[in-house]
């Protein structure tokens, strides 16, 4: 080993011993008292212990119907107390006796909420916020596990909309998860061997938040995942376009929000810290900034990335899902989001 790359690697060794003794030192001198991981994932419970077990039967049962595939339950019909199936989509509840329109909400796994039961989803939340304010309109929850917007896309050529009618999509999370994550670090850390092999051992091993603070100082996305997030976006605009002039020939009116998830949030249990996958993180926080950039001059565009971070607690099962209290603050959202365009 020459001179050079014994000093290197002896400046490795020191950042090391510098960030743990730190670590250590920092975490000594706290004096903030947090609630545990189980206390926390026990509080605002969906469903009781049997409902679950029920819920699990109920998916697995639906699972075993479609032959194999996950990606379409055309003509599948399943019935029970908690989860109802018809021709493959979820069942609202609450719905009115008179209806005078539709509001069909789009989107991936987080509008069919296969986590809580019909009455928690997020669009059976809707339907009950807008019979509350006396809004004779039907939600169809046309929500479906990996759903893109192009997938969206083809179920609205296939829907026959009317006039008066509403096509609101959930959007953000599935789009995004096709651009590769490539990382770079910047000079002159990039030339201390193994910098990011050890700060990424710190970080995610040990959890040591200095090592997290200095990763996300020094470790960026590459620029060629950087031109794909904007590619991406550039794509989802095009998508939506479609989708808001196929609803606008039909005299419906559409609205894209941009949904909520564990990395838009802006103060993070410590439960929340233990469902975050650090690239995940990158990856979606880049995607959103240029959807962002992209979408923000669209009229039918709302961005609703931090509708849920009110929860007292944190409604997240994992990165994205969320349990009915989360659906219930994202469908109060949803529905202030068409009030305020004028839509309802």
């Amino acid at each position: 080993m020459g001179a050079t790359e014994l000093g290197l690697a002896t400046i490795a060794g020191l950042l090391v011993g510098f960030l743990v003794v730190t670590e250590t030192a920092f975490r000594r001198s706290e004096r903030v008292v947090t609630k545990s991981p189980s206390t926390e994932q026990n509080q605002d419970k969906d469903l009781a212990v049997d409902e679950q077990i029920q819920m699990d039967a109920a998916v697995a049962h639906i699972k075993s119907l479609t032959s194999g595939s996950s990606n379409d339950w055309t003509g599948i019909d399943s019935s029970s107390e908690l989860l109802n199936i018809h021709d493959g989509w979820r069942e609202t509840t609450d719905v009115p006796e008179h209806v005078i329109h539709n509001l069909y909400l789009l989107g991936g796994s987080t509008v069919q909420c296969l986590e809580v039961a019909d009455r928690h989803t997020v669009a059976s939340h809707l339907q009950r916020l807008l019979n509350s304010s006396n809004q004779s309109i039907r939600v169809f929850n046309r929500g479906f596990s990996g759903m893109t917007l192009a997938r969206n896309l083809e179920f609205l050529k296939n829907t026959t909309l009317q006039r008066g009618d509403l096509v609101v999509v959930l959007f953000g999370v599935n789009d995004a998860k096709g651009v590769l994550y490539r990382q770079r670090t910047r000079l002159p850390f990039r030339l201390i061997p193994g910098y990011r092999l050890i700060l990424g051992l710190l970080r995610l091993k040990l959890r040591l938040r200095l090592a997290h603070w200095l990763w996300l100082e020094t470790v960026h996305p590459a620029p060629r995942t950087t031109h794909e997030a904007h590619q991406n976006a550039v794509r989802v605009a095009e998508t939506l376009d479609e989708m808001s002039n196929l609803a606008e020939r039909a005299g419906a009116r559409f609205v894209a929000c941009l949904q909520p998830n564990l990395f838009t949030k802006e103060r993070l249990t410590e439960r929340d810290r233990q469902l975050i996958s650090p690239n995940t993180a990158r990856l979606i926080t880049l995607q959103y900034s240029r959807y962002r950039e992209t979408l923000r001059n669209k009229p039918w565009f709302r961005d609703l990335a931090s509708a849920i971070d009110s929860h007292l607690t944190s409604p997240y099962l994992d990165w994205v899902h969320v349990n009915s209290s989360g659906n219930q603050l994202l469908a109060k959202a949803i529905r202030d989001a068409l009030v305020t365009g004028n839509l309802t």
